[in-house]
């Protein structure tokens, strides 16, 4: 009697599984790994650009103090050139950290993926 209820158990058991089971609508966990890496590493790459660009920002405000308060450029110029090293300097702070810790996201991701399949999907058509 026990055996009967435990095999109708795994019955229902398999059925709730296959009434779950993904049918061609959503990608395969592992599938949905990798999509989830290549979408972190196209938005790390649009952040650089914007890293990139505070940068320039900061350059700028510090060609902008020393042409204002050395170079005779009037206290505007080094005023402004400050306004725009102080906005851009903690921006670029910002987007440094964040782009760091979302590497190593990306990594965490990618390392997930090569334990549960052993490689990656370029090295399994190079080998």
């Amino acid at each position: 009697m026990a055996k009967a209820k435990r095999r109708s158990a795994q019955r229902a058991s398999q059925k709730q599984h296959q009434k779950h089971q993904h049918k061609g609508k959503r990608q395969a966990p592992t599938d949905a790994l990798l999509k989830e890496a290549d979408m972190q590493t196209r938005a790390i790459m649009r952040l650089e650009t914007y890293k990139r660009l505070m940068y320039s920002g900061i350059a700028i405000g510090a060609l902008l103090i020393g042409y204002g308060f050395f170079a005779g450029g009037g206290t505007t110029m080094g005023v402004i050139g400050i306004v725009l090293a102080v906005i851009c300097t903690p921006l670029a702070v910002v987007l440094y950290i964040g782009i760091r810790n979302g590497k190593r996201n990306v990594d965490k991701i990618l390392d997930a993926y090569k334990a549960e399949h052993g490689v990656m999907p370029q090295e399994k058509a190079e080998g």
